[in-house]
C-alpha cells in the first residue's frame, strides 16, 4: 500500500538552498499531501511497473505523488514496454510528480546515496521512435505542474537504424509543465530537435507558462545528437542550468549544446520569466556549470548551418551569472571545446527590424571562455543583428586564499581557423559582430569589461580578438572594451590587427591593457570613426620587423583620442597617426607587477583624470586611489586595466621614481 504523509513543501528535497535560489520553489509554506508509491521487485512494493505507479500518480488529486524506486535498471521503457509499443506518458497530472530512483529496498525512507536507476531502451522491436519520457500539461487546467527527477540515469539505445523522434529523444517537455532534474542524466539520445531534452511550446501563452527544464546538482545532459540543439531544444521553453553541465553533444545544423528559439519580441529582460536560458551559480567543482564538448555543423563546411557549437539562440534572452569570491575557477561557468562553424560557444541573433526593434540580450558574468573554435568567425562569440551583450568579470578578484590574482572571466585559446575557403578576412579570434541591415538600423552592441584575453588567434586572417562588420559604409556594429587585458593573441602576419572595427562605427577602448606579447601588425584597425583609447597602456615592440609596428590603421577618416592619458611605446611607426604624440611616454615600458598592475615607478601611476568621463572598476573590481607621494600628471587615474592600489609610499621624497 502506498504511504499518505503530511508534510510542509519544505520537504528534504526541496530544503536544497541550490534549487530554492534557482526555482523560486518556495511558493508557499502551506502544508501538502504528500503520497509516496513504490515501485520494486513484487510482493514487496506497491507496483512492480513504473508505467502502472505513473498511472495512479497521475491521477491523484492535488499534493505531491512521490514514486521511489528500487530498482537498478528499467530497460523496459520507450520502443517496447512489455508489447506496448509506445513511450511512458505524464499528462495532464493532477500533482506534482517526484520520482525517486536509488533505493536499496521499497522499506527505505531515503534512497542510497551514491546509488542511481537507470532507465533505458529495449529497442529490440523496430517500432516508431518515441522520446523515453513524455511530460505534458494543459495550458487550460490552470495549474502548473512540476516533475522532479531524482537520481535517475537515463541511456539512450538507438541503433542508428531506428532513427529518433521529432522532438525530445529522452524527454519531451511541453504544456504548463516544469521538469526539475536532480543529480539525474540524459545521456546518448538521438531525435530531429532535442537529442536528449525539448522543451517545446505550439500555444501563444504568457511566458510564465512556457514550458521549462532545470538541471541542478550535478546533473547531466550528455553525448545526444540531433538536428538542432544536440543536448536541449527550446521553442518558446525555458532553460535553466546551477552546478550542472551540457557536454559533448552534437547538432548536424545548430546549436550543439543548447538551442534556443523564441519570439522576436521576447519581452523585457527584467522579467526573470522572458529569459530563455539561465545559467547560474554553482559551487561543485571547479566550475559552476559546465557548456563543454559540443559542435554544431557537419564534416562539410556550410555558411548556413553550423551557428553555435554551445549554445545557438535567436531572438532569446540569456542570462550567465555567478558568486562573487571564492577559490580559484569556482566563480567561473565554464565554455571550452566547443565547435561550431559560427560562433564556437555562443552564436546569438536578434531581430533584423527597423531601428527601434527588440534587442535579444545576452549577459555574462564571471564566465571561462576556453579553446572554442569556429571554422569560419567568431572563435567563442557571434552576435548577429539586434544583440544588446555585455561579458563581464565579477567585482572582486578571483583566486585561492591571499592569492587572488585572476581575472574572473577569460578568454582564452579560442580560434577563428579560416578554414571556410573565404580567404583572408577579419574572423575573430574571440568576438565577431555583424550587422546585415544595410540602414545601419539594429546594429549589434558588446561591452567587454574586466576580462583576460589570452592566447587568442586568426591565423588565417586579421582579427586576433575580435572584429565588427556591417552590410555597408557606417552600419557596422557597437565594441566597447574597458579595463581588460590583451596578452599573447595572434593574427595572420598580412595586415591585421587586434581588434578590426569595419564600416565607419566609433569604437570605445578605454583604460585598457595591451602588452608586446601580441602579435599581429597593428593593434587597430579602424575603417572610418572613432577610436577612444583614454586610459589604456599601448605597448608594442618599437622595430617594424616585430608585431604592433603599427598602433593603427586608419582608413575613410577615422580618428582617435586619447584625452592626454596613454602611454605607449614613441616610434616612428608605432605612434603614426596618433595626436599629441609629445604626451606619449617613450622612455621605458610600463613596469608592470604580476596582477597587470602598476608599479611605483610606472608612468601609468596617477596620470589621468576624468575627462572624457569617469573609468569603471578595474579589472578586480577596484576603484580609483591616489598613490602617496607621487605627483599628478592630470588626475588619480591609473592608466590600464588595473589600478594599482597596494602602495603606500611611492619613496621618502614624494617624487616619482625612474624605473
Amino acid at each position: 500500500m502506498h504511504v499518505a504523509i503530511l508534510r510542509s513543501r519544505k520537504s528534504r528535497r526541496l530544503a536544497s538552498g541550490a534549487l530554492v535560489l534557482m526555482l523560486g520553489l518556495w511558493q508557499s509554506s502551506a502544508i501538502a499531501q504528500l503520497n509516496v508509491y513504490t515501485v520494486g521487485a513484487a510482493g514487496s512494493c506497491d507496483y512492480n511497473s513504473l508505467r502502472e505507479a505513473i498511472s495512479v500518480a497521475s491521477a491523484q488529486v492535488g499534493g505531491i505523488a512521490e514514486l521511489r524506486i528500487s530498482f537498478p535498471t528499467i530497460t523496459s521503457l520507450g520502443y517496447s514496454f512489455a508489447g506496448n509499443n509506445s513511450e511512458v506518458k505524464i499528462e495532464n497530472p493532477q500533482a506534482d510528480i517526484r520520482i525517486y530512483g536509488g533505493y536499496a529496498s521499497c522499506s527505505e525512507p531515503l534512497p542510497t546515496a551514491g546509488n542511481f536507476t537507470t532507465f533505458t531502451y529495449n529497442n529490440s522491436v523496430a517500432d516508431a521512435p518515441h522520446s523515453l519520457l513524455s511530460i505534458s500539461n494543459s495550458y487550460t487546467s490552470g495549474t502548473r505542474r512540476r516533475v522532479t527527477l531524482a537520481q535517475i540515469r537515463m541511456r539512450g539505445a538507438f541503433d542508428g537504424s531506428l532513427g529518433g523522434p521529432t522532438f525530445g529523444g529522452g524527454l519531451s517537455i511541453s504544456g504548463n509543465t516544469e521538469l526539475v532534474l536532480d543529480d539525474s542524466t540524459v545521456n546518448g539520445f538521438n531525435a530531429g530537435n532535442g537529442g536528449g531534452i525539448s522543451v517545446a511550446n505550439l500555444s501563444p501563452v504568457d511566458p510564465s507558462l512556457y514550458p521549462s527544464v532545470a538541471l541542478f546538482n550535478n546533473s547531466a545532459v550528455d553525448e545526444n545528437t540531433a538536428n538542432n540543439g544536440g543536448g536541449i531544444y527550446a521553442l518558446l521553453g525555458r532553460v535553466r542550468l546551477s552546478a550542472s553541465s551540457v557536454s559533448d553533444n552534437a547538432a548536424s545544423q545548430n546549436g550543439g549544446g543548447i538551442y534556443i528559439l523564441d519570439l522576436e519580441d521576447a519581452g523585457d529582460f527584467g522579467s526573470s520569466s522572458n529569459r530563455a536560458l539561465q545559467i547560474r551559480g554553482g559551487s561543485t567543482g571547479t566550475f559552476g556549470n559546465s557548456i563543454s564538448g559540443n559542435s554544431a555543423g557537419s564534416a562539410v563546411f556550410s555558411s548556413t548551418s553550423g551557428f553555435g557549437g554551445g549554445i545557438f539562440s535567436r531572438y532569446g534572452h540569456v542570462e550567465i551569472l555567478t558568486q562573487a569570491g571564492g577559490f580559484s575557477g569556482s566563480n567561473n561557468q565554464l565554455f571550452a571545446d566547443n565547435q561550431a562553424n559560427f560562433g564556437g560557444a555562443i552564436y546569438m541573433e536578434g531581430s533584423s527590424q527597423p531601428a527601434g526593434g527588440p534587442f535579444a540580450v545576452l549577459r555574462s558574468a564571471s564566465g571561462y571562455f576556453g579553446f572554442n573554435t569556429a571554422r569560419s568567425r567568431g572563435g567563442a562569440v557571434y552576435l548577429k543583428n539586434a544583440v544588446d551583450a555585455t561579458i563581464s568579470g565579477n567585482s572582486g578578484p578571483c583566486g585561492f586564499g591571499l592569492f587572488q590574482r585572476a581575472l574572473c572571466s577569460e578568454f582564452a585559446g579560442n580560434v577563428a581557423e579560416g578554414t571556410d575557403g573565404a580567404g583572408f578576412q577579419d574572423r575573430g579570434g574571440a568576438i565577431f559582430l555583424l550587422n546585415e541591415r544595410v540602414d545601419g538600423a539594429s546594429r549589434p552592441i558588446v561591452r567587454v569589461y574586466r576580462n583576460l584575453f589570452n592566447g587568442n588567434s586568426d591565423p588565417d586572417g586579421g582579427a586576433a580578438v575580435a572584429a565588427s562588420g556591417g552590410a555597408g559604409a557606417g552600419v557596422g556594429s557597437r565594441m566597447i572594451f574597458n579595463r581588460n587585458i590583451f596578452i599573447n593573441n595572434a593574427a595572420s602576419t598580412g595586415n591585421s590587427a587586434l581588434i578590426s572595427n569595419l564600416n565607419g562605427v566609433d569604437l570605445n577602448f578605454r583604460y585598457n591593457t595591451v602588452l608586446d606579447s601580441n602579435t599581429s601588425t597593428r593593434m587597430f584597425y579602424m575603417d572610418g570613426g572613432e577610436l577612444d583609447v583614454t586610459g589604456s597602456i599601448l605597448w608594442g615592440t618599437p622595430d617594424r620587423t616585430t608585431p604592433f609596428h603599427f598602433v593603427w590603421f586608419p582608413e575613410n577618416d577615422a580618428t582617435m583620442v586619447h584625452a592626454g592619458c596613454l602611454v605607449i611605446r614613441a616610434s616612428d611607426e608605432g605612434t603614426a597617426g596618433v595626436p599629441n604624440p609629445e604626451l606619449l611616454q617613450p622612455g621605458y615600458p610600463p613596469n608592470l607587477d604580476a596582477r597587470y598592475a602598476p608599479r611605483g615607478g610606472s608612468n601609468a601611476i596617477d596620470h589621468c583624470d576624468d575627462l572624457g568621463g569617469a573609468p569603471p572598476a578595474d579589472a578586480y573590481g577596484n576603484g580609483i586611489y591616489d598613490t602617496p607621494g607621487i605627483a599628478q600628471r592630470y588626475g588619480n587615474n591609473d592608466l590600464g586595466a588595473v589600478e594599482q592600489t597596494d602602495i603606500i609610499f611611492a619613496n621618502m621624497f614624494g617624487s616619482r621614481p625612474e624605473n
